[in-house]
């Protein structure tokens, strides 16, 4: 009984530390562990988290290299995932709807973010009227940490009318 008892109270004890996970931090982009998709000619990156219960805010700088034959025009951009800039989000699973600027100005998305079992999870959709008529796109992104809380990990899949890109991003704590 002893043992069943001491085995549950574990089990609780490690729920409740992976639910309570913070993900403050300035994290350093790591190319050399991680696996981008082909389009995001990412060269540097930092991400600076300020994660104080359920409000969740990021502010991501990148450095790109330029597509093959042109400069470097879309500096951070990163084109269908979205680029540079700080992001406000609450983790209480709640879908709320944002303004994002694209090359055809201000696009509504709508953006949900979740904390559980001590993954983050955060979604988004947007649908863009375009010149070929509209396109819908849907982000998943999947936040872990390291048990050291030193590295993290960032899986996110975009689903395009040309099928989906995946990458898992690494992340060193600075």
């Amino acid at each position: 009984m002893k043992k069943a008892l001491l085995t549950f109270t574990i089990i609780m004890m490690g729920a409740v530390i992976a639910s309570a996970q913070n993900f403050s931090g300035k994290w350093v982009f790591d190319l050399s562990k991680s696996k981008p998709d082909e389009r995001s000619r990412i060269a540097e990156q930092t991400i600076t988290v300020n994660h104080t219960g359920t409000d969740f805010t990021r502010e991501t700088i990148s450095k790109r290299t330029p597509p093959p034959g042109r400069g470097q025009g879309m500096g951070g951009r990163g084109g269908f995932g979205g680029g540079d800039g700080t992001e406000n989000l609450k983790l209480d699973g709640k879908e709320i709807t944002v303004q994002v600027e694209s090359p055809m100005g201000p696009q509504p998305m709508s953006k949900k973010a979740e904390l559980k079992n001590g993954t983050l999870y955060i979604t988004s959709t947007r649908t863009m009227n375009t010149q070929m008529g509209e396109i819908k796109l849907n982000t998943r992104e999947e936040w872990s940490m390291s048990a050291d809380g030193k590295t993290l990990t960032i899986k996110n899949a975009v689903e395009t009318p040309r099928g989906t890109m995946t990458s898992e991003m690494v992340y060193n704590k600075n």
